[in-house]
């Protein structure tokens, strides 16, 4: 009997002692890492007269992070005419729309925005943008902007998913004044140039362009 009672002694120890352990990992050691993205583009010019930019990113299978959203930079120095193009937007629910940069002072080239998948639309920041949830070893395609404008070189920008959740992080030991101070996304961003929609007279056009 004694030996029965010193086995379950035992097993209720090391079961309080697996489930005491707190394996979740430390914030100040997060790898996002996506520095390997490809962000390719091919464009042309439509019936209509209107431009076509196709969008495709590939997240390499060694690439730390998941992809979360691509942005490419549509501002301008001046109100531009869209010459009709408002008549083609649609009502796709995914379309997030625009965030009304002309109410924030910013104008931009006008643009559509378009996707097979994920959320898109205009940011407030005069962005084209894209939601979208690209694993290591995947490539989207199909994210397109359709403009009066013709080619330029533009900015871009490539943001990693971000898990913040305490359930896999464990932020006990973080000061509250410390929080800002941890990796984010700001630190994993990939950032570049790539043709899109043309702002006249200010942006480049591609072949004076180092293109990387």
């Amino acid at each position: 009997m004694k030996s029965q009672v010193c086995i379950c002694v035992l097993a209720s120890v090391m079961s309080f002692g697996a489930w005491a352990v707190d394996d979740r990992a430390d914030p100040w050691e997060r790898d996002e890492d996506i520095s390997g993205v490809v962000v390719d583009v091919e464009y042309s010019r439509r019936d209509d007269g209107f431009y076509q930019y196709d969008y495709v990113i590939s997240n390499p299978e060694d690439s730390k992070g998941i992809v979360s959203t691509l942005f490419v930079d549509l501002e301008c120095d001046q109100e531009l005419d869209d010459q009709g193009l408002q008549e083609q937007r649609d009502d796709d629910p995914r379309n997030m729309g625009i965030g009304r940069p002309e109410e924030h002072g910013i104008a931009y080239t006008p643009a559509i925005i378009r996707a097979d998948r994920g959320d898109y639309g205009i940011s407030v920041l005069a962005e084209a943008l894209w939601g979208v949830y690209i694993k290591p070893g995947e490539t989207w395609g199909n994210m397109r902007i359709i403009s009066p404008y013709g080619p330029g070189m533009r900015q871009f920008k490539v943001d990693p998913a971000l898990n913040t959740d305490p359930r896999y992080w464990n932020y006990d030991d973080v000061a509250p004044e410390e929080m800002e101070e941890l990796p984010g996304k700001e630190d994993f961003r990939v950032t570049g140039v790539i043709i899109g929609p043309e702002c006249p007279g200010v942006t480049p056009p591609p072949d004076s362009a180092r293109f990387y």
